[in-house]
């Protein structure tokens, strides 16, 4: 698993804990069974090549009410803090994110490849749309679906009020 280390504008990697629940962090430290992924954060988890798609589990109470996922300038790997899909526009995303911020989706199966690539989406200046190479439409986020976003040029809060119905 890694996730993105903002300070040292890198990826932490976390290697599953054979036979055993839990991350082994940096270096086989033991702090991965101190590891956190909490709502509004993302990562990128690698599967063996031949197996099965991981399937994971998130069990715990929703977040409800008003909600703050912070940006800091530059690049961040972050997710919606609730369990609802859309595009970014319909859930507030583009609003939040200053004119010229990237957010850039990993496509497993990249167009013509058979590797995975970042789709990057760029906050198009002065109106409320997003662009990519041959596209205006505005990414959509999947239920747990990661992210990865370059804030620029300022920091953002992408602010929810999410109530469960």
């Amino acid at each position: 698993m890694l996730k993105w280390s903002g300070g040292a504008v890198d990826f932490t990697t976390y290697t599953k804990v054979a036979f055993a629940s839990g991350w082994s962090g940096p270096g086989g430290t033991g702090d991965g069974f101190v590891t956190t992924l909490r709502p509004g954060e993302g990562a990128l988890v690698l599967s063996p090549v031949g197996s099965a798609d991981l399937t994971n589990t998130f069990v715990g109470e929703v977040l409800q009410g008003n909600l703050t996922n912070g940006f800091v300038t530059g690049y961040q790997l972050a997710g919606n803090m609730v369990p609802d899909a859309a595009d970014v526009t319909v859930l507030g995303l583009t609003a939040a994110a200053p004119s010229t911020s990237r957010l850039l989706k990993w496509d497993s199966f990249a167009a013509g490849t058979t590797q995975g690539d970042w789709k990057t989406y760029t906050r198009t200046p002065f109106t409320p749309f997003w662009s990519s190479p041959g596209n205006t439409v505005p990414p959509t986020l999947d239920v747990g679906e990661g992210f990865l976003m370059l804030a620029q040029p300022s920091a953002f809060n992408w602010v929810r009020n999410f109530t469960v119905q």
